[in-house]
């Protein structure tokens, strides 16, 4: 689960507000060259003015694996049990053998089902994004086929984001 509750309460106790809170994701955005990304609220439900491109997503993936390696495990839990309630982990494809670690699942009404997913084989990372799909089985048969393909027929050099061997988005 996303928590959009959650997400507003934690917004409102370190901005003030989540508008407030909206202008700092923006900003920092920019400070990560997140140029096709504009937050109004912190829950990332569909409203006007809020977007995020598929390729900033894949930046802010390798943002997060290169700058936070000792929250990343969190991802790739495959549930987690807290004060006797389980939750699953909606991204399946962690349970596939493909050398998935994690990131995250999602859906609104307007964007349909999507994912970005890290996997790393050999030493060699993939993001995968995944948009706009109609249900939880085509967005992980999409990122599955993709992450396949991936390590098919991408070479490393040639679809690796400046500063960070290894990855490669389609």
């Amino acid at each position: 689960m996303s928590g959009p509750d959650a997400c507003l309460v934690v917004a409102e106790a370190l901005a003030g507000s989540e508008a407030d809170f909206a202008r700092a994701m923006n900003d920092r955005a920019a400070e990560l060259e997140l140029t096709q990304s504009h937050f109004v609220n912190s829950r990332g439900m569909a409203e006007d003015g809020h977007y995020m491109s598929a390729h900033d997503l894949a930046r802010l993936a390798i943002h997060m694996i290169v700058t936070y390696p000792e929250y990343y495990d969190y991802f790739g839990l495959v549930r987690f049990t807290w004060n006797g309630d389980t939750q699953e982990n909606r991204n399946t494809l962690l349970t596939m053998d493909l050398g998935v670690d994690g990131l995250k699942t999602g859906h609104t009404t307007l964007g349909g089902y999507g994912l970005v997913a890290s996997t790393l084989r050999n030493g060699r990372r993939l993001i995968v994004v995944v948009n706009g799909r109609r249900s939880e089985h085509e967005r992980i048969d999409d990122a599955r086929r993709l992450i396949e393909r991936g390590y098919r027929e991408l070479d490393e050099q040639s679809h690796s984001p400046q500063g960070w061997r290894g990855a490669a988005h389609d």
